[in-house]
């Protein structure tokens, strides 16, 4: 799955949830920026709600199996190569990394996810 920039998704409509959400988001994310994405949605949320922003973390370091694009600084970096080898164009997308945290292993990346939702959800 990929999430789209939230101008991708115009007009958007904020849902109320009556159980917990936990928004997760990595500083380094070049699909999802937490600024503009899930702050935006944990703003739009109703309680109970956290967010937790991951330090260094990319957005395909949690969905992706080890090792896909790890050739690149930045793994992002390789989905928005194969996204324009496949001529798709995802509005709002610019595919640049502005560097920040160091990044994580995707390891380590999982497994502050996995701490997160425990602390937060469970």
């Amino acid at each position: 799955m990929i999430a789209l920039p939230l101008a991708a998704l115009e007009p958007y409509h904020p849902v109320e949830a009556a159980v917990p959400v936990l928004f997760v988001a990595g500083t380094r994310d070049l699909f999802a920026a937490p600024a503009e994405n899930a702050r935006i949605l944990y703003d739009a949320a109703s309680p109970p709600r956290v967010l937790a922003e991951i330090a260094g973390a990319t957005h395909i370091g949690f969905i992706d199996p080890p090792g896909l694009f790890s050739d690149r600084s930045n793994p992002d970096l390789g989905l928005c190569d194969l996204l324009r080898d496949l001529a798709i164009d995802l509005p709002g997308l610019e595919c640049v990394d502005r560097g920040g945290d160091p990044l994580l292993p995707v390891h380590r990346q999982r497994a502050l996810t996995k701490e997160a939702r425990r602390r937060d959800l469970l």
